[in-house]
This record gives structure tokens, C-alpha cells and sequence, in this order.
């Protein structure tokens, strides 16, 4: 697959400010709701997306209204770029009837149709099948709008992620699909998990490209997203996969839960992968970013 030229979606000052701002804003949102998570305030399963907000702020920067998003649990950020409040979002972390759900549920199952939000579940994967139906409405009704789904390297391992794939692929649908790796499903290592280097490999099979981006470069995942949305406007396959590396995630997979099941060389030496050479240095939490398929 070509690499991909930086150079080819060009952004002013004032956008490269608004992406800053979009990533202060996620970063600030997390650590204020950890915080709250630690006093007790809030009781309700919370996933931070600390260190993940290149990924959620690359993807959505850019977005129509019209297009829809179907986030993970660790994608907060997602609603806060597609148009949700701040405070909203955090009434709604504390189930107050101001909150998206009225406090009737926790964020995970909250969504704006209106703002093309899809309301998650806590089936990891389970939204995969949904966003390709979205796509193939889109389809049908012959628009251009497009549908992000978020994923996890774990639920690239369920039934759902593949038939997910296989619709959109066999459809060729309006759909991106963004994988999220931080090398664990939970406790579960990636190579304990999948005998491929990448997930964004398994497009392939369904008929679409991968590519693996870092996921930690906002502008190299802003630049892949936006290839990726271009070619689905225009109903031509895509895929566009977004891993993260080996010490992306160090709050564990729950906020509260140690991540002591991390090995100790996991740590000390990060395991290392062909297709790392070229990223910088000094990152040393860096993430690749990859998957996406329409």
C-alpha cells in the first residue's frame, strides 16, 4: 500500500489550535473524571481514554454533522468532539437528569442520534454489525455521509467484528472501521490472542486495505482518516486500522484497577515490530493507530 503524504490535506494555524484544544480538552475531561472516580463521586464502570486522544480527535476532526461515529467505552472524547457539552457529558457520568441518558444509564449506553452518535453497549464488538447497517442506509439512500466504528484488538477476535467486516467488504459500504490496540484484550496479551502482527492484515480478507498508522501522531492519523473518508465517499473499499504500542495503557483496564498483569518485560523492553522503525523516538508511550474498512 503507498504511504501516505502528509502534505496531501493541507491544515491552516487556526485548525492545527483547534486540534490542540480538542486535545487539551479530552485529556482534562479524563483526568477530572479519574480524579472523581478515586473520591468516590462518581460509582458508576468508568474507562478513561488517557493517552488515547490523537486517535479520538484524528478521526473526528474534520467530521460532518451528518456523518455518524459509534464509539468504544474509552471514547468520551468522540461525543465531546461531535458536539455534546462538556458539563452535559460529566451530568451524565454522574446520572443526573441533565445527563443524555436522563441518569437512567452510565455513558456507555448513551447516544445523540441527532449529533450521529450511536448509543454503545457493553458487548465489545457488538456495535461493529450496527455501524455497517448505518453504512448500508447511507447506501441506499445514496448520500455521502460516512460511518466511523471503534474497536478494540480483543473484539477483533468475536463473530461480530467479521461479519461486520465481510458486510461492508461484499456491500463495499460508506464505513471506516478504527482499531484501537494497546496490545491487551483486558488481561490477554495480543500475541496470546492473534497470530498476526497486525489487525488491520485481517482486512484484507474482506476485500479492503489496511494500514497501520501511530496512534499517538494526530496528524498522521487526521491524514489517514482523511484518505479513508474520501474514498468512502466515493463507495471505494478502504481500511484504516489504529493500534497502539506496548505502553500506551497504564491505568489498567478498568479506571481503579491496577495493571498488574502487565508483565515485567512488557515494560522494561517493549517488544519490538517491523513496522515501528520509523517512528520517532521521543515517544515513548507511543501508539500506532490502524483499521478502518468501508
Amino acid at each position: 500500500m503507498p504511504p501516505i503524504k502528509r502534505t496531501k490535506f493541507k491544515l491552516s494555524a487556526d485548525q492545527l489550535l483547534d486540534i490542540f484544544y480538542w486535545l487539551k480538552l479530552i485529556r482534562a475531561f479524563d483526568e477530572r473524571l479519574s480524579i472523581l472516580v478515586k473520591q468516590g463521586k462518581v460509582r458508576s464502570g468508568v474507562y478513561t481514554g488517557i493517552g488515547q486522544e490523537a486517535i479520538i480527535v484524528g478521526t473526528c476532526f474534520g467530521l460532518r454533522k451528518e456523518d455518524f461515529i459509534c464509539p468504544l467505552h474509552r471514547d468520551l472524547g468522540s461525543f465531546l468532539m461531535k458536539g455534546v457539552e462538556s458539563r452535559v457529558m460529566m451530568s451524565q457520568m454522574f446520572a443526573k437528569s441533565t445527563g443524555l441518558s436522563k441518569g437512567r444509564d452510565s455513558a456507555l449506553h448513551s447516544g445523540v442520534n441527532e449529533l450521529g452518535i450511536f448509543g454503545n453497549t457493553s458487548m465489545l464488538g457488538g456495535n461493529l454489525p450496527v455501524a455497517a447497517g448505518l453504512a448500508l442506509t447511507f447506501k441506499m439512500e445514496k448520500s455521502d455521509n460516512v460511518v466511523i466504528a471503534y474497536f478494540g484488538e480483543g473484539a477483533s477476535n468475536t463473530g461480530d467484528f467479521h461479519e461486520a467486516l465481510n458486510l461492508a467488504g461484499v456491500q463495499q459500504l460508506p464505513v471506516i472501521f478504527i482499531c484501537e490496540n494497546n496490545q491487551y484484550a483486558y488481561s490477554v496479551p495480543i500475541e496470546k490472542s492473534m497470530a498476526i502482527d497486525d489487525v488491520a492484515d485481517r482486512a484484507r480478507g474482506y476485500g479492503f486495505d489496511g494500514v497501520a498508522i501511530n496512534g499517538n501522531d494526530v496528524l498522521a492519523v487526521y491524514q489517514a482518516t482523511q484518505g479513508a473518508l474520501a474514498r468512502a465517499r466515493r463507495r471505494r473499499p478502504y481500511a484504516h486500522r489504529v493500534q497502539d504500542l506496548p505502553l500506551a495503557r497504564t491505568l489498567g483496564a478498568r479506571q481503579g484497577v491496577l495493571s498488574q498483569r502487565r508483565r515485567a518485560r512488557d515494560v522494561e523492553e517493549p517488544r519490538s515490530d517491523s513496522n515501528l522503525h520509523d517512528l520517532p523516538s521521543r515517544q515513548p508511550r507511543a501508539r500506532r493507530c490502524a483499521s478502518e474498512g468501508n
